[in-house]
């Protein structure tokens, strides 16, 4: 398994989609990536070899005391080597991580030079609206207009034009610029000044600068303040931090904050400032005049970082390469940051945090503080979000960091992982394709997959992008061998596919083409259809039985699936089907497969049974020279000639239980007469007068097991009307017997039901008289105690409490409309008196 990842790893470096400026971070990553596996390897290597010396040394003479210390030793050393391969794996999974969340889109490809003999560096940056200030190290302030455009693809490209310029003539670098879209105004820290220059033509307000001796300043992001025309900052001077609100034309001083150390950078937010100083981090809220310590970092050569992430939360730079986030109240909400690279400059785009190194941009997400992607940078100075862009800069040119489309993101990701999965021949990569949640570059993986002979891959590919002909084009060559891969599921899976079809056109085109393979089989291509796709006159019964006639396995198939699991009630279908059950059944016969003409015998009379639909008489005339007797009884008695079908039973088949099983079955739900009628035919069967002597004798003892058996099924009557008059009283005394008990038991039954029924009639008419003896009288005035109104033709109905209503009126018979009481069990009072 180690193995196969660590392949794996090597190829996501590989395919890995980055500019040309990346070749020297692949390489890196790529001897990254061997050394963490060599680590890891290694740590499996001490384990596995610790294991045999400690089962060597168990196996020696010693004693018990020798024995535990050398099991603790063990112990202690099995948990450094899984914390070296532990060690290893992680950071071997950091190394193949590969996730293309931005791309570069150059900006400014090269800054125009102030002059000739110019060195002209760009030193800090600043966006507002559709406007570029750039500060260069000879004391120039540089303004670009910048128009964002769409190319033929939908890539982003910038449209850049220089629009003006100003020299400071301080002759020092431009350290920071700061816009305030509200005032029409940028501050700008140059020489330890902090100036404010109108956007529009670039003058100093003021003529000089407004405040002196600056290290660093910070606009508040979010501040307490209600005046829409007024921005808040934040100063460092040398041990001094000071609080200004500025408007178009000057500053006003707010509050002065003493501190240890000179300040180096500095973030704010409402009324909390977090502050670099020299040696630590601090928190000074200038409301409450409340501190906070951070951490120190103490070292000369650590450069101090801070970024504002969200609401009285911060990112900072920490020793050992750590980002550290942090609350106004000390805490951290969230696990660090381990930087790949030393650290120059942060930026934040949820969900990602930006970090430049001088050599690459880390990408981290802020939601598991994993790195996502790193994009070689040489030579970056600045990284920030920019009125909601990304820009990063090198000394002489400026690049916008574009978000990648999510939808894109993932695209890459599949598409890498589907190429991985083809080359290393990986068992995941058909569930991959089939899973339907991936989102790749089809044009490229299908080379890919066809360039590594993963062809049905190929197919499912084709059918994930809803090209089905393209699929099944390679599926029909894999199943003609023109293509090799054992992955592919054989004809069933294609004939699954067909069948899934939306269009059926596309299934036809590939209708001979399955059946020529295998008829029983590609059927399927019409049974397996669900019913509830959408079908045309193409699809009808009709349309395909008439087109499997050249098929003939397919069409017995097809006709089963409509007769016996569709149930579709058509004459012409189940004869149809009948008949070629009849037709394949002599063809084997004459072939001599009797047990394949055995099989379809079975399926003949499981049809004729259950089917009430075929036609009969076509069907006898095909059996009339066939010896296919118990079919033919079947149909006879379809037709109720049961004495047909018996004689064939008796005389022809022997099958005496079946000939009185048929008579049971024939007479279920049917009258007495009905039944006395069938099972006398049955025993005239048996004591056919025309029948040899030696027949008749042969004939006798099962004619006697019926009459005995079903005795009470008989008309005694007849039957001894029926049996020959040599016969003596023994022979027939069981069934006289059985008879004689039925005949008085079904006598006694009638006589107890004739006692309940006059008991019955007796009741009612109790229950009658004693509603009838009350005479009701009704008048003028009286009314419907429902409807309140008069009686006018004289009918009524009366309620056993003497409450009177229309015939209309009274919904329910048992329940008085007026008291609500139910009379339901009168009848049952009245039987108790």
């Amino acid at each position: 398994n180690c193995k196969s990842d660590f392949i794996i790893s090597m190829k996501l470096i590989e395919m890995d989609e980055l500019p040309p400026q990346c070749t020297p971070m692949r390489r890196n990553n790529k001897l990254q990536t061997f050394v963490y596996y060599i680590v890891q390897m290694f740590g499996v290597f001490l384990l596995c070899m610790k294991v045999v010396v400690f089962l060597n040394s168990l196996s020696s003479r010693s004693d018990t005391l020798d024995k535990a210390a050398r099991f603790l030793m063990f112990y202690v050393e099995t948990v450094a080597c899984l914390f070296i391969c532990h060690y290893g794996y992680i950071q071997w999974q950091m190394a193949i991580m590969s996730v293309k969340a931005f791309e570069f889109v150059p900006v400014i490809e090269t800054l125009q030079l102030m002059g000739e003999k110019a060195q002209t560096k760009i030193e800090c940056i600043e966006c507002c609206g559709k406007e570029l200030f750039i500060g260069t190290s000879d004391s120039f302030l540089v303004t670009y207009s910048i128009e964002e455009v769409h190319d033929g693809n939908g890539k982003v490209l910038f449209k850049t034009r220089k629009t003006r310029h100003k020299y400071l003539e301080l002759r020092k670098p431009v350290k920071c610029i700061k816009a305030a879209s509200a005032l029409n105004r940028i501050l700008v820290l140059c020489d330890s000044s902090i100036l404010i220059i109108n956007m529009q033509d670039m003058d100093i307000i003021g003529g000089g600068p407004k405040l002196r001796g600056v290290s660093t300043f910070a606009v508040n992001e979010n501040p307490n303040i209600t005046n829409p025309f007024c921005i808040q900052i934040c100063v460092g001077r040398k041990k001094l931090l000071q609080i200004y609100n500025v408007t178009e034309e000057k500053l006003m001083h707010i509050k002065d904050i003493s501190v240890p150390e000179a300040p180096l950078g500095l973030a704010v937010d409402g009324s909390h400032i977090c502050a670099a100083l020299q040696t630590k981090y601090a928190v000074y809220n200038f409301e409450s005049n409340s501190t906070q310590q951070l951490f120190t970092y103490g070292c000369e050569s650590f450069h101090p970082v801070i970024r504002r992430i969200a609401k009285e939360e911060f990112l900072l730079s920490a020793p050992e390469g750590l980002g550290m986030f942090v609350n106004t109240e000390g805490m951290s909400n969230r696990p660090p940051i381990q930087w790949s690279y030393s650290l120059l400059a942060l930026a934040y785009s949820h969900p990602y945090i930006l970090g430049l190194s001088d050599e690459v941009i880390m990408i981290y997400s802020i939601l598991d503080q994993q790195q996502k992607q790193a994009l070689p940078f040489i030579g970056g100075r600045i990284i920030g979000n920019f009125d909601g862009r990304l820009y990063v800069t090198s000394g002489t040119a400026v690049y916008s960091l574009i978000p990648v489309p999510w939808d894109k993101q993932v695209q890459e990701v599949d598409t890498a992982l589907l190429k991985l999965y083809a080359e290393v021949n990986a068992p995941e990569l058909e569930a991959f394709i089939a899973a339907g949640e991936i989102t790749v570059d089809v044009r490229d993986c299908c080379d890919w997959l066809e360039k590594n002979k993963c062809f049905h891959s190929l197919a499912l590919l084709h059918r994930h992008s809803r090209d089905n002909d393209k699929a099944l084009k390679v599926w029909a060559k894999i199943i003609t061998g023109e293509y090799e891969d054992e992955s592919f599921h054989g004809l069933e899976f294609f004939v699954e596919c067909l069948a899934n079809l939306k269009e059926p056109e596309l299934m036809w085109r590939y209708a001979d083409f399955v059946l020529s393979q295998d008829e029983e089989i590609g059927v399927g291509i019409f049974t397996l259809r669900s019913t509830t796709q959408p079908s045309n006159d193409t699809m009808k019964p009709d349309t395909i039985v008439d087109y499997l006639h050249q098929y003939p396995k397919a069409v017995v198939k097809y006709l089963e699936h409509l007769v016996l699991k569709q149930n579709i009630e058509a004459e012409k279908f189940h004869t149809h089907l009948a008949v070629l059950y009849l037709e394949n059944i002599l063809k084997k016969q004459r072939e001599g497969t009797n047990d394949e003409a055995l099989e379809l015998r079975m399926k003949l009379r499981h049809l004729l049974q259950i089917s009430n639909l075929y036609r009969v008489q076509l069907l006898l005339s095909k059996m009339s020279d066939a010896d296919l007797h118990q079919e033919t009884a079947i149909l006879y008695g379809k037709i109720e000639e049961h004495e047909k079908a018996l004689d064939i039973l008796v005389h022809k088949l022997k099958d005496f239980k079946g000939a009185e099983e048929y008579c049971i079955n024939n007479t279920k739900d049917k009258g007495i007469k009905y039944k006395h009628n069938l099972f006398h035919a049955l025993l005239g069967v048996y004591l056919d007068p025309k029948l040899e002597p030696d027949r008749r004798e042969e004939y006798l003892f099962p004619a006697l097991e019926f009459l005995n058996r079903c005795a009470g099924e008989f008309d005694a009557a007849k039957v001894l009307e029926m049996i020959p008059s040599n016969w003596s009283i023994s022979v027939v005394e069981a069934f006289l017997r059985g008879a004689l008990r039925t005949s008085l038991h079904k006598y006694r039954m009638t006589k107890i039901e004739s006692a309940l029924a006059r008991g019955e009639n007796l009741q009612k008419r109790f229950v009658l008289y004693d509603l009838q003896r009350h005479s009701v009288c009704l008048h003028e005035n009286n009314y419907c105690c429902v409807c309140k109104k008069p009686f006018s033709d004289g009918n009524f109905a009366r309620y056993p409490n003497d409450v009177v209503t229309h015939v209309s009126c009274a919904r329910h018979n048992n329940i008085c409309p007026l008291t609500g009481k139910n009379f339901k069990s009168l009848t049952s009072l009245y039987t108790w008196r």
